[in-house]
């Protein structure tokens, strides 16, 4: 949970634990899910547009809910912890900025943000990941 906060997750909390769930390499590990919420408040980008120059825009506070899973386990006399975390949906933003400048006028541009995460498929890649420790 620290870890996660000190990234700059916030609202961190355990939403599940669940004994025996991942197999190892030399034990089974016992899963624990934290969530917390991740804003981030400006993304900037500049655009270079004819007759204007170049212009900065932005995208205020993007907003996403962040997981993470871990895997706790002890093998001989040794302790085992492992995990990740990751986007619990995909950040997907559109805005709408004028292209033209002076006597021109009325054409537009849509910049798009689709970072395209999937997050079904970072869970079970955190749970290879913490199978494969050894």
């Amino acid at each position: 949970m620290n870890r996660m906060e000190q990234m700059g997750v916030s609202n961190v909390s355990k939403t599940s634990t669940i004994p025996g769930n991942i197999e190892t390499q030399n034990g089974t590990a016992m899963e624990m899910q934290f969530e917390g919420d991740y804003v981030k408040q400006d993304i900037e980008f500049s655009l270079q547009i004819p007759e204007k120059g170049a212009e900065t825009y932005s995208f205020s506070r993007v907003e996403t809910s962040v997981r993470a899973v871990t895997g706790f386990w002890k093998a001989g006399g040794d302790f085992y912890l492992a995990g990740g975390a990751f986007p619990t949906e995909d950040i997907s933003k559109q805005k709408r900025v004028p292209i033209t400048a002076g006597h021109r006028q009325g054409i537009d541009a849509i910049i798009s943000i689709n970072l395209r995460f999937d997050p079904s498929q970072y869970k079970q890649q955190t749970q290879k990941l913490i199978g494969s420790v050894q």
